[in-house]
């Protein structure tokens, strides 16, 4: 048989350009592959993230679990110890006018909404809440406070597919859309918003002003039972804070 120096060349040609070939059919399977894989809902929330969403994010830092909770689906109870004995003399009114001297601001607002977002390594949950401000009774010593703010708090939850996943932590109540609260805020310079270092919170309802948690050291029931809105008002308005506040 007659071979030709064309049909060698051409041979030539083919074996060589074949491993070529191969290696480009593999990698464009791997490319699809990869391209299929889903992202994690962890990830996926975190994509989402604004950049005001991750300096809160930051906060939280110190209840970071082992569990990355929007990945496992589940609802994780983080407890939190806040007993302690009754101060002689220290009353709701007192204990109140001394967080008053601990934030920035004071003041009571209506939640209209919230956004639950993971932190950073997926493992808590934090929820940013939409508050329309409706009396402040005490301003910051810079500037003032919106009428439309944001609170960032520990916990929250979220749907997946129709099942509630989330965190609740044991001393810091999660807020109800559509409920009035007494907030406590500290501002949080790089965003604006206010998170409430006092995990005491008043509720604003039936005409009076209670607290869904224990306020720490009284003698009286007040926090549970409930005070005017007038009276605790007063009682933050004339507080003598040291510094100026």
């Amino acid at each position: 048989m007659r071979i030709d120096r064309l049909s060698v060349a051409c041979l030539i040609a083919a074996s060589l350009a074949l491993p070529t070939l191969l290696a480009k059919e593999q990698s464009a399977k791997q490319s699809g592959g990869a391209r299929k894989q889903k992202s994690s809902p962890t990830t996926l929330a975190i994509a989402e993230m604004t950049p005001a969403q991750r300096v809160h994010a930051e906060l939280y830092k110190d209840f970071a679990g082992d569990t990355k909770v929007l990945d496992a689906g589940i609802v994780i109870e983080r407890l939190v110890h806040s007993a302690s004995s009754p101060i002689a003399g220290r009353t709701t009114d007192k204990a109140v006018g001394e967080m008053a001297c601990t934030v920035d601001t004071v003041f009571v607002g209506q939640v209209i909404g919230q956004t639950v977002m993971p932190t950073l390594d997926g493992t808590f949950l934090f929820t940013d809440y939409q508050v329309d401000v409706t009396d402040v009774i005490r301003e910051p010593k810079a500037g003032s406070t919106p009428a439309r703010a944001v609170v960032t708090r520990p916990g929250g939850f979220v749907e997946r597919d129709g099942v509630k996943v989330g965190v609740t932590v044991n001393t810091w109540p999660l807020l109800k859309v559509g409920a009035t609260y007494l907030f406590f805020g500290q501002l949080v310079p790089q965003t604006r918003a206010y998170r409430t270092p006092n995990a005491v919170l008043f509720e604003v309802a039936g005409g009076s002003m209670k607290s869904t948690t224990p306020v720490k050291g009284v003698v009286d029931s007040d926090w549970y039972s409930g005070v005017a809105p007038a009276s605790l008002r007063a009682t933050i308005a004339s507080a003598k804070c040291t510094e100026g506040r």
